[in-house]
């Protein structure tokens, strides 16, 4: 079936409209993912995705060394990947008031070097698991523990033990509040062990065509290498009529004795074909409002997500639930609102400046991109009926080395076909650092190439 709005044509045609409730036959491809690059070695990677009836996804994944699958129910989650003898087991359940997730990491052995008199150490184990308790649709308490099952393995600094609980408040769509606290041993590579206490609080408000994102977080280390950290992280994005989105951004670290550890600052303003919408608005946000309050009153745990594949990803779950009946409805009408209210970026710039007084290094990076909707038409134009089709992207980036500075240059070409079949191309120049000239390296150019197909995107 087809979506019925006339401002739907893409190149290859009107988008379908993908009803997720309804079962595949038995099996339906869902997704598909190829990407190759060189710049050096050649490297690829393959992934795949199949529906299976309504019971289940099952996925599975080449990428270079790494191997993987996958499975998927609207309650259960779990999967495997091997790479270069290190295994990764993944899991998690949701329940109606609670969720689980947990990641088990076997390391390989450690091979002691030619020559020495150790025998080698088993790698062990790294545990991981966060729980989410949830008291209503807008808030959940949280909590994390990891366990290191060698902790004495010659591993690079890493936390061998680490505790925390935090809380996530959602109110409605345009106030979002975490904070968490926790507490890390963590051993260097060199052996020594200190303890870590972190507290971090971050906020997301949204209002009228306004949003402001902001992390804060201090972190104070005890033992041997005594230190304190600071982060503080505000984004700001603010539409200026329908048609401009006006974009600030700072990140600033901080270290006794450092005035600033790292700082990041960067502006932008982005020229849409469409009229702009935030995903926290309009009929999107009141849709992902009204969907994931249901899905709790029937008994299904699912925070509220604002960005496209997190959406996918949410109507995908609740398809496959027992209640998918009641909720069609539900799962068809934020589709058709994502669909509607998509952005469509004709022009952009982003201006940046990068600095690390530890490293040495300060950067100013300058980005620019190009965009061609379909219908093709003269650029630059505002219409409603416009669709993403294809995006030209250019990054250069001039660094400053405390002896030396060079160059890193990115062009990236995206075409979308439709919202589900989007092509990339990515040419990258990148800088030679200090120890690049020290060892005489060379950094070659890289090409990447990726071709991808989601349904239901």
């Amino acid at each position: 079936m087809l979506l019925t709005s006339s401002d739907l044509e893409y190149p290859l045609g009107r988008l379908r409209f993908p009803s997720l409730t309804e079962p595949a036959d038995p099996v339906m491809l869902t997704g598909f993912n190829y990407a190759f690059s060189q710049g050096g070695p050649i490297e690829q990677s393959f992934d795949a995705r199949v529906r299976v009836k309504s019971f289940a996804f099952l996925a599975g994944e080449v990428r270079g060394q790494r191997r993987g699958a996958f499975f998927t129910t609207q309650r259960i989650d779990a999967g495997l990947t091997e790479e270069n003898g290190r295994y990764l087991l993944e899991g998690g359940y949701r329940a109606a008031k609670w969720r689980v997730e947990a990641r088990a990491e076997r390391r390989p052995s450690v091979t002691p070097p030619p020559g020495t008199v150790s025998t080698g150490e088993d790698g062990g184990w790294v545990i991981d698991t966060r729980w989410a308790l949830r008291f209503n649709p807008d808030l959940e308490l949280l909590f994390e523990f990891l366990e290191d099952t060698e902790p004495s393995a010659p591993l690079p600094t890493r936390p061998v033990r680490r505790g925390g609980v935090g809380v996530l408040y959602q109110r409605g769509n345009h106030l979002e509040i975490l904070a968490n606290t926790s507490r890390s041993h963590v051993r260097t590579e060199g052996g020594i062990e200190n303890e870590v206490q972190r507290v971090q609080a971050g906020a997301i408000f949204y209002r009228g065509g306004f949003q402001l994102d902001s992390t804060f977080a201090y972190s104070d280390s005890t033992g041997r290498l005594a230190a304190w950290e600071g982060l503080g992280v505000v984004g700001l994005s603010a539409e200026v009529g329908s048609f401009l989105v006006a974009r600030a951004f700072t990140s600033n670290r901080w270290e006794p004795g450092v005035k600033r550890f790292e700082q990041d600052n960067r502006v932008g303003l982005t020229f849409f074909g469409r009229r702009h919408h935030f995903f926290r608005g309009g009929q999107v946000g009141q849709r992902i409002l009204d969907m994931t309050r249901r899905a709790y009153h029937l008994g299904y745990n699912e925070r509220r997500v604002y960005d496209v594949d997190g959406l996918r990803a949410l109507r995908e779950r609740l398809a496959l639930s027992s209640m998918r009946n009641e909720l069609a409805v539900d799962l068809d009408d934020l589709y058709r609102a994502e669909v509607s209210e998509r952005n469509v970026p004709q022009a952009g710039f982003e201006i940046a400046r990068h600095s690390n007084d530890i490293e040495g290094v300060s950067s100013w990076i300058y980005r620019v991109f190009a965009a061609l909707p379909w219908r093709i038409d003269w650029p630059f134009t505002r219409s409603e009926d416009r669709v993403d089709f294809i995006r030209v992207d250019y990054t250069h980036q001039d660094l400053d080395f405390s002896d030396r500075s060079d160059l890193a240059r990115e062009l990236a070409l995206e075409v979308a076909l439709n919202r589900e079949i989007t092509a990339r191309f990515r040419w990258i120049d990148p800088a030679r650092t200090p120890e690049d000239v020290a060892l005489l390296r060379t950094r070659p150019n890289r090409i990447e190439l990726e071709f991808g197909y989601a349904f239901g995107r």
